[in-house]
């Protein structure tokens, strides 16, 4: 007996220096109080908020009359959501042109009629939003539109001799589609425009910054915690960058009327456009860049 007592020591001995060589692991609570750590920080930042920036000060316009220019119903909540929330907050008139109706898939009637509710979503009225269906300017990856036809478009809207600002797409398209890229081109094409024209682009971003989602805001607030960077209050923050930047951020408030908006377009809620919706940054995020009058 003595000896197989004697004997099962080392055993013991070996698993205690096994125990203590080992790494100590988190317990589910300790788990737990870190991750609450973690959010209270994430809400506290994400509530940061200073006194507005002007944006009619930014345009450099008195009286900005502004027109959001697209390609497709659905680009305006998928893509320029902050920015319209912003200029309706600020009081700013807003009007929307969408070249197309997005029938490349026989929709074209249903997405118009989902793109008027969408624009209600963002504080934009039916009766300010136009949707076209021309033989030169239809949707398709295939289908490349000349600034020609874009231009002719823009001389023939109702309204363009009150429009003195057109935001829209820059030369990438924030997501190469050949229906985006050459918007830009179009409203500089407006060469004969009895009235100059302020063009402001939607800044394109990499692929490993577009899709980081609420990440890009918080991470904007941070460096405003840490460097002051001007933000406002409300469901939207502006944040003026130097010259001719200019980045506007969504609240979660803000995110979600612009989720609200993508909701409108029933038609186009296919299961890689949920994928875009929870991890675009330009949900959350327009860096917006002065080009030039035209």
């Amino acid at each position: 007996m003595p000896a197989s007592k004697v004997s099962q020591v080392p055993s013991q001995q070996h698993r205690l220096s096994q125990q203590k060589a080992s790494p100590t692991r988190s317990s589910p609570w300790q788990i737990l109080i870190r991750l609450a750590l973690l959010l209270c920080i994430v809400s506290a930042i994400s509530k940061v908020s200073l006194p507005p920036s002007d944006l009619t000060q930014w345009l450099g316009v008195s009286s900005p009359n502004v027109l959001i220019l697209t390609a497709h119903p659905d680009d305006e909540c998928m893509f320029f959501a902050p920015v319209i929330l912003a200029l309706a907050a600020q009081g700013i008139p807003v009007r929307a042109l969408s070249l197309s109706t997005g029938n490349s898939s026989g929709l074209g009637d249903i997405r118009r009629t989902e793109l008027f509710k969408s624009y209600s979503v963002l504080g934009v009225e039916p009766q300010l939003v136009q949707s076209l269906e021309t033989e030169q300017l239809q949707d398709g990856m295939d289908r490349y539109w000349e600034p020609v036809h874009i231009a002719e478009a823009l001389r023939q809207y109702p309204n363009i001799s009150n429009i003195n600002t057109i935001i829209t797409f820059d030369a990438n398209g924030i997501t190469q589609h050949p229906n985006h890229i050459p918007l830009a081109a179009g409203v500089r094409a407006l060469s004969q425009s009895s009235h100059p024209i302020r063009l402001v682009l939607l800044e394109t971003v990499p692929k490993h910054i577009k899709f980081t989602g609420p990440l890009y805001p918080l991470g904007l607030k941070t460096i405003h915690l840490l460097s002051q960077i001007p933000f406002s209050a409300g469901n939207w923050n502006v944040g003026m960058g130097k010259g001719s930047t200019l980045t506007i951020t969504s609240t979660v408030e803000g995110y979600k009327l612009a989720l609200e908006a993508m909701m409108r377009h029933k038609s186009q809620l296919v299961w890689f456009r949920w994928l875009y919706v929870g991890a675009s940054k330009y949900m959350w995020s327009n860096t917006l860049v002065l080009a030039e009058s035209v």
